[in-house]
Parts: C-alpha cells; sequence; structure tokens
C-alpha cells in the first residue's frame, strides 16, 4: 500500500513539476471564449474553426517569440451567466489573451472582468460600441455598430432613397439595440426619419402584429438589426403581406439567412453589412480562404475571418513588444498597423478598428457582394 501511495504522489509531483517548468517558459497561452453550445451555438462553429485553424499554422510557421501558442477553448453556453464563468476559467488558467466573445452582450462582462484582471481582450464581432468604452485593455476587429448603423442610414437615404423606415428590434439584446439607435440618429441626416418601432423576443416565430403596424406606418424601408433564424421569418411573413420593398440588415444577419427562409426568392431586394466576402482580393484573405475550407469546409460566418485577423493582431502586438508582457502587448496593440483577411487594420485610442463595410444583396439565395462603404 506504501508503495502505491507513492508511486501516485510522485506522479503528481512530477506533473506538478512540468506544469511549473511550462509557466516559467512563457508558452503563450490563448482563450477563444465563445458559445459551444447553447441558443447561438451555430454561430461560434466557424469562430472555434478558424482559431483551431490559425493558431496552427502560426506554430507551424515558429509560434510566438520562438514558442509553441497553447488555445484554450471555453464554452460561454450561450448566456450571460455561461459568460461570467467563462471568463473566471480563464482568468484563473492565467492566459495572455481572449479572443471572444461573439455577441456585444456577453462581450461586455468578459471586458469588464479582463480589463480588472488586465489581459487583453480582443473582440472579433461584438459591435456594440460600449464594448470597448471598458477600458484600455479591449480591442476589437470588427467595426462598431455606430459605423454600421451610419452606413446603413448613408445606404438607405443615398442608395435605396427610402425616406420613412420601421424598425424592429430584438429585445434584451444589446447588439440589436445599439445598431437601431445608430440608424435612427443617422437617417435625420439624410432627411429620413423612423416611423415605428416594435421588439420581438428571440425565438419568435409570429411577427403579424408587427408588421401590419411597420406597413400601416407607411414604411419604404423595413431595418431588422437582428440575427439570421428571426429575420428569416420576418422576411418570409412581410413578403407574404404584399410587402415587396428593401428590407436592410446588419452583420449579424450573415450567411444563415438563406437557410433560415422558407423561399430564398423572399431575399430579393435585402441587403446586409458584412465584414468579409469572398471576393475579397488580398493575399491574406486567399490564403487563409485556402487553409481554412481545406480544412473545414464552405466558410458560413464572417466569424471566422474576424477571428484569423484578432489572432493577426495578438501576434503582430507580442512581435512589436518582444514580451508577453500583458501591459506592453496592450500597448503594442494601440500601435499595430497591418494587413488582415478583412482589411487594413489598425486602432485608435478607444481600441475601435477604422475600417471599409461591404454590402452584400441576394440573387437566387446566394449572397452577393453589391458595394463598400468606406468609414
Amino acid at each position: 500500500m506504501e508503495k502505491s501511495v507513492f508511486s501516485k504522489t510522485s506522479l503528481a509531483l512530477f506533473f506538478l513539476l512540468l506544469s511549473f517548468s511550462a509557466a516559467l517558459a512563457g508558452q503563450p497561452t490563448i482563450a477563444a471564449i465563445g458559445p459551444l453550445t447553447g441558443r447561438t451555438a451555430y454561430l461560434g462553429t466557424n469562430f472555434f474553426q478558424s482559431l483551431r485553424y490559425s493558431v496552427d499554422a502560426l506554430n507551424q510557421d515558429g509560434g510566438l517569440l520562438g514558442q509553441k501558442v497553447r488555445l484554450v477553448e471555453i464554452d460561454n453556453q450561450s448566456t450571460p451567466e455561461g459568460s461570467s464563468q467563462a471568463v473566471r476559467q480563464a482568468i484563473a488558467q492565467n492566459v495572455d489573451c481572449v479572443i471572444g466573445p461573439l455577441l456585444s452582450s456577453k462581450a461586455i462582462i468578459l471586458a469588464r472582468e479582463l480589463q480588472e484582471a488586465g489581459i487583453p481582450m480582443i473582440a472579433p464581432i461584438a459591435t456594440a460600441p460600449g464594448v470597448t468604452r471598458v477600458g484600455d485593455y479591449i480591442f476589437r476587429i470588427c467595426f462598431t455598430d455606430a459605423f454600421q448603423g451610419h452606413a446603413l442610414a448613408h445606404f438607405a437615404g443615398r442608395q435605396l432613397h427610402a425616406r420613412e423606415a420601421a424598425v424592429l428590434i430584438q429585445k434584451n439584446e444589446l447588439y440589436s439595440q445599439s445598431l437601431a439607435d445608430a440608424f435612427e440618429t443617422s437617417l435625420e441626416g439624410y432627411q429620413g426619419k423612423v416611423v415605428f418601432t416594435g421588439e420581438y423576443s428571440a425565438g419568435q416565430k409570429d411577427f403579424t402584429a408587427l408588421l401590419k403596424q411597420a406597413i400601416k406606418h407607411g414604411m419604404d424601408v423595413l431595418m431588422i438589426p437582428g440575427y439570421p433564424k428571426e429575420a428569416a421569418r420576418i422576411i418570409d411573413q412581410v413578403r407574404a403581406m404584399g410587402y415587396g420593398g428593401p428590407i436592410i440588415g446588419g452583420d449579424g444577419w450573415s450567411k444563415r439567412m438563406a437557410e433560415f427562409t422558407k423561399d430564398t426568392g423572399n431575399l430579393r431586394n435585402c441587403y446586409e453589412i458584412r465584414h468579409f466576402s469572398r471576393s475579397t482580393g488580398n493575399d491574406i484573405a486567399r490564403r487563409f480562404l485556402k487553409g481554412f475550407e481545406a480544412r473545414y469546409g464552405t466558410i458560413e460566418q464572417d466569424s471566422a475571418a474576424l477571428a484569423h485577423d484578432a489572432l493577426l493582431a495578438y501576434t503582430h502586438a507580442v512581435q512589436a513588444a518582444g514580451s508577453l508582457d500583458r501591459k506592453k502587448v496592450m500597448q503594442a496593440l494601440k500601435r499595430v498597423s497591418f494587413q488582415g483577411a478583412t482589411g487594413n487594420i489598425s486602432f485608435d485610442a478607444q481600441g475601435d478598428p477604422q475600417k471599409s463595410a461591404m454590402v452584400i444583396t441576394y440573387t437566387g439565395g446566394a449572397p452577393q457582394y453589391f458595394m463598400v462603404l468606406e468609414p
């Protein structure tokens, strides 16, 4: 019995010393936090795949500061509670950087904890302005709701010649509310106004009452700042009610709109803001597309390219700092400038990138490049 206890104790000490040695070596550790389970798990698939692929590619090229990068994947379960648990796990594991999460309402939760802990966070697709207002350790790769709200207002006013808009907002979703607010404020600058605002819930299936009100108010454009399941249902129902006018949305719609609509013909005259398109011509984007899709198949979400660029931003900052020291990396992030899969990226003093946005429309249910809107 004594021999057995001694053997287990020795083994435990061995692994403890091994772990301690790895810590001394300063192996770069990045936590990817996003939805692996829950209501928005479909949004997390490409996000996690992209970071697995990108970290493997980085390690094949020698890693960071001559060391292999370790990726820790943490599920936030698509909930605020899960996000709080996830960020505590990341802090307990003493990670060097957090990439994620995806939704703004969850990103705010992580940002507050990580700012206090002094750990850089790079959000790939959390667009609400308040995310980076939390502090100087918080960055994002995507453009903000303020920018895309203004871009959608410019598009509606100048391209679609719309003057009266109806907006349907998803309840309790920061992204939806902030995008709607930015759109309404900016539309006034194009001699337009929001004539009706309604709210719906995540998972809602019947939007008849809301849409009757929107049509009654004489809208000439319908804005849905939400996610694809509900947005597709709304589009199907409003088309069935006889509205054939333009419908616009933000980056939350994604490529899955065609999957959720009952009739892809209903997507005709629909437009959305996107961060990434297959038609992007730069070499970084082409190499990323080729490598990612050889491993995982066709990209479904913009979060794939944005997650790739978040890792690129961290890589450039570490190399510029010549260190994994979190404060030095944070300071270096403010100065980096590089070309990513989603375009040329540098950060302003707030931690937000100034970058262009793409407008996508649909032909036969397939997303097609329409135009670029500059900041």
